[in-house]
C-alpha cells in the first residue's frame, strides 16, 4: 500500500512537470520572443556602424536619461509594443544610449539636443537623417519609422 502511494505520487509529479514543460515551451518560442520588444544593439559605435552597413539599414538611437519620465514611458509602452518591435527590428539597427555619459552625451552635444528622450535616425554611414524629441506612442513612433524608411 505504501509503495503504491509513492508510485502514484511520482506519476502525478511527473505529469505536472510534463504539463509545465509543454505549456512553457509552447508559449515562449525564441522566434516569437524576438518580436515582443525592440532589440537594442550592444556593442561599440564602430560595431553599430558596421552592422548598419552590412545589413543595409539605418540606425535608430534612443537617447535617454535615467531620471526621465517620458523616457521610461517610451520603454514601457512603445518599445515593448509588438508591432513597434517587429517594424523596428526588421528595418533599423536600434541603439539606446544614456544621454548623460559617453557616446550619448557626445551626440547630445553634437546635435544640440536639449531634451529627453531624443530620438535620432542616422543612415548606415552614421550621418544624421533627422531627429525628434519627447514621448511618442506606438502608432506615432511606427509612422515616424515608416517615413524615415521611405526616405532611404
Amino acid at each position: 500500500m505504501k509503495g503504491e502511494k509513492v508510485v502514484i505520487t511520482l506519476l502525478v509529479g511527473a505529469a505536472f512537470a510534463a504539463l509545465a514543460f509543454i505549456s512553457k515551451t509552447s508559449t515562449e518560442s525564441p522566434v516569437l520572443e524576438k518580436w515582443n520588444k525592440m532589440e537594442f544593439y550592444e556593442g561599440s559605435w564602430e560595431e553599430v556602424l558596421e552592422a548598419a552597413k552590412n545589413q543595409n539599414k539605418p540606425i535608430f538611437i534612443d537617447i535617454y536619461a535615467t531620471w526621465c519620465g517620458p523616457c521610461k514611458m517610451m520603454k514601457l509602452h512603445t518599445f515593448s509594443n509588438k508591432e513597434v518591435a517587429r517594424f523596428y527590428n526588421e528595418n533599423f539597427i536600434n541603439l539606446a544610449l544614456d544621454g548623460e555619459k559617453g557616446k550619448g552625451a557626445e551626440l547630445m552635444e553634437r546635435y544640440n539636443l536639449g531634451a529627453f528622450p531624443s530620438l535620432l535616425y542616422l543612415n548606415e554611414k552614421g550621418e544624421l537623417i533627422t531627429h525628434t524629441k519627447g514621448y511618442h506612442n506606438p502608432k506615432q513612433f511606427t509612422e515616424l519609422g515608416k517615413a524615415i524608411r521611405e526616405l532611404q
